[in-house]
């Protein structure tokens, strides 16, 4: 139906909106200097990172292994 399409796009829309600003955040907080390109591409779908990958980003510092 129609009301349905008009939701789903409008949730569309306001994922991507969200999805921007995530990535305007990690840009400014990475360590690594990735850009919005990279990191956008990095993490445009549903995307989770082991630990190594966190640190290869730039979200964090270091995987600590043991105590």
């Amino acid at each position: 139906t129609t009301k349905k399409m008009e939701d789903a796009i409008r949730s569309f829309e306001e994922s991507k909106k969200v999805n921007k600003r995530l990535t305007q955040l990690y840009v400014k907080h990475n360590t690594k200097g990735k850009t919005y390109e990279e990191l956008f591409e990095t993490m445009k779908f549903d995307t989770f990172l082991t630990a190594q990958e966190a640190v290869d980003n730039g979200f964090a510092d270091r995987v600590v292994e043991s105590r």
